[in-house]
Formats: C-alpha cells, sequence, structure tokens
C-alpha cells in the first residue's frame, strides 16, 4: 500500500495565498511553494516553507497552450532558490467551485513538458502541482524515477481543518470549469509550466546551473 503524501501549510502562509488566488475577481492566479520533504512511517509530508507569488501580467500570463502559465523566468527563478535550499517545488494556481477540485488536461500535459526538466535542477526534492479550489485542493507530486503521487491530504497548519480531497470522478483528469458558477463551460488551463522549461535540466547539478 502507497503511502500518503500530505501537504501542510503555516496559517499565515495560506491566508497570504488565499487572498492571492482568491481576491474576488473569479480569474485564475498563481504561485509556487517551496516545501521540506519530512518523510515519516505514515507518508511523505510536505512543509511549506516558502512562497512566491506570480504578479498577473508578469509573472503569471496568458498560456500557448492553455489558459494562464507561470512565465519561464519566474519558474527558473523559483526552482533555482527551491534547488538552493534543498526544497520542493510546488507550482499553485487556482480553479472555479467550491468542494471539488481537478486538474484539467492541458494543466497534466503541462506537467509531463516541463516537470522532468524541473526534476533534474533540484536534484532530489521532488517537483508538483497543486490547484486549489475554496474549499478543495489536489495535488499531482513527482519523484525520481518517473514516479509519481497524489496529494492525499491537505492541512493548514496546526489549526484543526478537514482534509481537503480532488474531484472524486476522476481524480486529477477532469476539466475544470470556469471559475464562475459551476455550471459555467469547461475552460481550459495550463498549471504554469512554460515549455523552455524541457531543456533547463541538461547538466544541472546542485552545484548551480548558468543563471
Amino acid at each position: 500500500m502507497t503511502r500518503p503524501w500530505t501537504l501542510r501549510i503555516p496559517a499565515p502562509m495560506m491566508r497570504t495565498l488565499r487572498g492571492h488566488l482568491f481576491p474576488g475577481d473569479h480569474d485564475e492566479h498563481g504561485a509556487v511553494i517551496g516545501a521540506a520533504v519530512v518523510p515519516t512511517p505514515r507518508g511523505t509530508r510536505l512543509l511549506a516553507r516558502r512562497l512566491f507569488l506570480a504578479v498577473d501580467g508578469v509573472d503569471y500570463v496568458p498560456g500557448q497552450r492553455g489558459y494562464r502559465m507561470l512565465t519561464a523566468s519566474f519558474v527558473r527563478e523559483c526552482a533555482l532558490k527551491c534547488a538552493d535550499e534543498g526544497l520542493a517545488y510546488l507550482a499553485i494556481h487556482c480553479h472555479g467551485g467550491e468542494r471539488t477540485v481537478s486538474f484539467s488536461s492541458d494543466d497534466l500535459a503541462s506537467h509531463e513538458r516541463g516537470y522532468p526538466a524541473l526534476l533534474d535542477i533540484l536534484a532530489g526534492p521532488p517537483v508538483g502541482g497543486v490547484v486549489f479550489a475554496r474549499n478543495a485542493v489536489a495535488g499531482d507530486i513527482w519523484i525520481g524515477g518517473g514516479r509519481r503521487f497524489s496529494l492525499e491530504v491537505y492541512r493548514r497548519g496546526r489549526a484543526r481543518a478537514g482534509a481537503l480531497v480532488p474531484a472524486s470522478d476522476s481524480g486529477p483528469h477532469r476539466n475544470r470549469r470556469g471559475m464562475g458558477s459551476p455550471s459555467a463551460p469547461v475552460r481550459r488551463c495550463g498549471s504554469g509550466t512554460p515549455e523552455s522549461a524541457q531543456g533547463w535540466g541538461r547538466g544541472r547539478r546542485r552545484g548551480g546551473i548558468a543563471r
């Protein structure tokens, strides 16, 4: 039986992140979390340590294949900082809805294109994507050897918070709906890994790469 992967975010960081993702404009926003990786007998914990907010129109822009994406320069800067500090890299964005959420097909294709190179940059810690609705979260965590895991449980710091679960129909493979009502038409998005990430990892070691 595979032990679960969980994400824990301190309450002050979570308030900042939620304010950034859900400012009331019903649009999509992005960020990156750097997380410490703590294996335990009950599973692997990702403990959020750093939060990088992507500025709309500067770091988070219209996507080449999906709705929005993080820029190559922002991804590279955050990935290098995570690598220097030995942290996992988690790309964050938001979808509409309330109690369920999942990645779109464009999100997952973005992971396939970009995450192998980001794993090379980090040279050890995992890479992942996390998508939030207002009261739900889903995660796609990649580690070495081509293995990947779902984020099964999310908890907000030490505050009592129930597990926020992904959509129950098809896990991370369901396309998202628009940021408005649950009946809005499907609006696909990219989760933020730019095409240029595919070449970043070549020759990367913990000593750094050309900056």
